[in-house]
């Protein structure tokens, strides 16, 4: 009777032995997923990190204007943040043969910084009108006033429209980076100017 009691007696490891491999195998597979969603949930935080401070420095570091008009090669360029217009003119190859270096030597300011967004024309020789170039250089308030002479909105700088009633520094601006022009009413087409301030200067501003 002893002999088969102790027989039949069961240990602990071997009672809990399957509960406890499963157990083991549930958490060593937990481990492991849980290894393997870190490392790949890492990866894109890097890259996009990377990628994001390198668009900042260019922003930071450069300018994009446009060039067009009489220039050796019209078009799109990156430059370095503090460039001027000279260098904005040399990277398209200088002036073509037929621009109005007349007009460039005494409207265009070679060593003005760039902004980005800003557009760079140069008008051909006899694309400006004569009676224009040779205006004296007097303000522009005081020329519309006393003569009403018009002020083409393809050539005239900044400071030139800004001296016009109801357009301001950033009116100004906004008027130059849309260059050219083919028609007057473009700016209001445009949204540049409000319909009160084109009626103002409608006689004064033209496209020619």
């Amino acid at each position: 009777m002893i002999e088969e009691e102790t027989t039949g007696q069961v240990s602990p490891w071997d009672q809990y032995k399957l509960p406890f491999l499963i157990l083991a195998f549930g958490l060593l597979i937990l481990i492991v997923g849980i290894r393997i969603f870190l490392f790949y949930q890492s990866k894109p935080q890097l890259s996009f990190s990377a990628s994001e401070s390198t668009a900042s420095a260019q922003i930071a570091t450069s300018v994009t204007v446009d060039v067009s008009g009489a220039v050796e090669k019209p078009g799109l360029y990156t430059l370095p943040i503090d460039s001027r217009v000279q260098d904005a003119l040399d990277t398209a190859g200088g002036l073509a043969n037929q621009a109005d270096r007349e007009w460039v030597s005494k409207q265009l300011n070679l060593a003005q910084k760039l902004t980005d967004g800003s557009k760079l024309y140069i008008p051909e020789l006899g694309e400006v009108k004569s009676s224009q170039t040779e205006t004296p250089k007097l303000t522009t308030s005081t020329v519309v006033t006393s003569t009403k002479t018009t002020l083409n909105i393809n050539t005239a700088s900044e400071k030139e429209l800004e001296s016009l009633p109801g357009i301001g520094e950033v009116t100004a601006a906004k008027i130059v980076s849309h260059r050219p022009y083919q028609l007057v009413d473009e700016l209001l087409s445009k949204k540049i100017l409000n319909k009160t301030t084109f009626e103002k200067n409608k006689g004064v501003l033209v496209t020619y």
